[in-house]
């Protein structure tokens, strides 16, 4: 990051993760697009999006692959569809959390997950609250996103929030810089002060007159430095190959709408991509309004997925702006994830891939 900022004399860095959930699950029968009856293909999400155009980036990106070994293990003992992904024991590295049986609604009670995770999840009946904890190493940035937009209650309205070891302290709170519905939840890049157990708490904004079912809670740490972007990838025949970290840095220079950073990566059919932006990597409160997207897809290999959080202020609770997408591909090939700004905006970027 400092190389980035030393060379660049104005934007405000950016960093990006992207989470690659690489659903190798022909030996685990179990692929992610058939988690549950009426879970959303990438055909149907990417009418959530606007397709086409450009995005702007600025700042860090910080992209890291979650292990392809992942298998559901219930965690809804009310019969509610409750789903975390972790790894089949065969496959590596990822310990298997505890089940999470209800009630985990205060920290003393919180579900125990084992990052990188994937988890499904219920606000229901109205009022419910869910908490779950996991290990994390001081210095370690935290990216977790709330996808709300599959949900058949009455709200798709998130909150979540950060809380440190004592379980009260907010660490980060975030209410409406999630993607698929305007009004979910994403945290990106907050700062684990002391090695220990940290918790995310997940709330409906209405506080006990709504419900969400269902939603899903991604969540990684991460903890090596972000690879800096070279510059020149402002197109896709010029992208920067997605390091094997899929954690990434970079800078939005110059303030031009058309300014845009572009990396590729090879997927497989069914692999799930959650990508993460945070833009103010270095914690100074000077943001700006970046976008995110994933590309190129379709038929024709031509289809883009935006998105920009429409909440004013981009990011106001606090103000810590992210954005976070996530899509499941159809087709094995090389795809695109980039940032740029709606506008003429300069700035700082760390992104995660996962």
């Amino acid at each position: 990051m400092k190389e980035l900022i030393d060379r660049i004399s104005h934007p405000k860095p950016w960093m990006i993760v992207l989470f690659c959930f690489v659903t190798i699950f022909a030996l685990l029968a179990f692929p992610l697009q058939s988690m549950r009856t009426g879970a959303q293909t990438d055909k149907e999400l990417s009418s959530q999006f606007q397709k086409g155009g450009k995005i702007d980036t600025g700042g860090s990106v910080d992209v890291i692959s979650i292990d392809p070994s992942l298998v559901p293990t219930d965690l809804d003992h009310r019969g509610l569809s409750k789903t975390e992904m972790t790894p089949a024991a065969a496959d590596q590295p990822l310990a298997t959390p505890s089940l999470d049986v209800e009630p985990n609604g205060t920290s003393a009670t919180a579900s125990p997950i084992a990052v990188p995770a994937r988890v499904r999840g219920n606000l229901f009946p109205n009022g419910d609250i869910d908490f779950y904890s996991f290990s994390a190493t001081a210095g370690d940035r935290v990216y977790a996103a709330v996808m709300t937009s599959a949900s058949a209650g009455s709200s798709t309205d998130s909150q979540l929030t950060l809380l440190n070891s004592d379980g009260t302290t907010v660490n980060e709170f975030d209410d409406d810089n999630g993607s698929f519905s305007s009004t979910s939840s994403s945290i990106a890049g907050a700062i684990i002060p002391s090695t220990g157990t940290y918790f995310l708490k997940v709330n409906d904004f209405t506080a006990g007159t709504s419900s969400e079912r269902y939603y899903e809670l991604y969540v990684k740490t991460q903890s090596a430095a972000p690879t800096p972007e070279v510059e020149g990838n402002d197109t896709p025949a010029t992208a920067n190959v997605l390091p094997a970290s899929g954690h990434v840095s970079g800078a939005r220079n110059p303030a031009a709408a058309t300014e845009q950073d572009w990396y590729s990566m090879t997927l497989n059919a069914g692999d799930t991509v959650y990508l993460s932006m945070d833009l103010d990597p270095e914690d100074d409160l000077v943001v700006w309004n970046g976008r995110l997207g994933m590309a190129l897809f379709g038929d024709a290999a031509n289809q883009i997925l935006v998105v920009d959080d429409a909440g004013a202020a981009e990011g106001a609770n606090p103000l810590r702006p992210s954005e976070a997408l996530f899509m499941t591909v159809k087709t094995a090939g090389t795809y695109y994830a980039f940032v740029d700004s709606a506008t003429a905006a300069t700035g700082g970027r760390r992104r995660r891939i996962t």
